[in-house]
């Protein structure tokens, strides 16, 4: 198995536990919606999460 097979898999777990909300309701809702986002708008929303949180 490659290191992008490895990290491939590795990411769907977490989406796996994130849309299970393992991590918090806020992730879960988040990680579904990740498609509908550009990548700016979700890490965005991602940081401003983070830094909410903290």
């Amino acid at each position: 198995m490659t290191k992008y097979n490895e990290f491939e898999e590795t990411a769907k777990e977490m989406d796996t536990l994130a849309l299970s909300g393992f991590f918090g309701e806020d992730v879960r809702e988040l990680t579904a919606k990740r498609d509908e986002m550009d990548i700016n708008e979700y890490l965005y929303q991602t940081v401003k999460l983070w830094i909410d949180e903290g």
